[in-house]
């Protein structure tokens, strides 16, 4: 699965994500005119279709600048997640989530900021490994995330094991996405077999 791919997936299983459209073409732009063309300010997540290992991300830019920096991307092989702006400066908290067979490992850095911040730069301000949101060691902030993901498994289909799972996270001061929550889920990625368990119940589920 693509970085869009894997956003769709979860806002099946009942995430919050970011309210966002698919950009890989010129006629692409044309045929989603009518999310854009209200925007004055965007978010611009990256993936490259070539293989690229780099992933230029723009947080939140203006038209403008989305005209001269991220369409040109489209000729140099990359597709382009344009969504409406979630401003990392609101972020109380952002990182990841792996839930393992029996309980949560949970890794962030506080403040401002994206989850780039763990994944690229390797800040980690807090590690726990959490029974779930009721765990006494649980900060008030990450609760409501552990609150979501134990939801989506319990109102999951039967065919997909939402273990060995990594979610990318933040959580914000107010609400942002399409749920109009602080937690927001960025990403989902599975622990060796478990990835393609996650692809084949996208394709046959989600994406038919």
């Amino acid at each position: 699965m693509h970085k869009y791919e894997r956003i769709r997936l979860l806002r099946h299983l009942g995430l919050n994500t970011e309210v966002s459209v698919l950009i890989e073409s010129a006629p692409d732009l044309q045929a989603h005119q009518r999310f854009l063309a209200p925007l004055d300010r965007m978010s611009v997540r990256t993936f490259s279709r070539t293989g690229a290992a780099d992933e230029p991300h723009f947080p939140v830019l203006s038209r403008a600048d989305f005209e001269s920096e991220c369409i040109p991307l489209l000729d140099q092989g990359y597709s382009l997640i344009v969504a409406t702006p979630i401003d990392p400066a609101d972020a109380l908290l952002a990182g990841c989530i792996l839930r393992r067979a029996q309980d949560f490992l949970v890794e962030v850095a506080l403040g401002p900021g994206t989850v780039r911040r763990v994944t690229h730069d390797g800040k980690i301000d807090l590690q726990m490994e959490l029974s779930g949101p009721d765990d006494r060691r649980c900060q008030p902030e990450i609760r409501p995330a552990l609150v979501e993901l134990l939801h989506a498994e319990r109102h999951s289909p039967r065919d997909v094991a939402l273990r060995d799972v990594l979610y990318e996270f933040s959580v914000y001061s107010g609400p942002v996405g399409w749920k109009n929550e602080p937690v927001i889920f960025w990403d989902i990625t599975g622990l060796g077999d478990q990835d393609a368990e996650l692809e084949r119940f996208y394709r046959e589920v989600v994406a038919p």
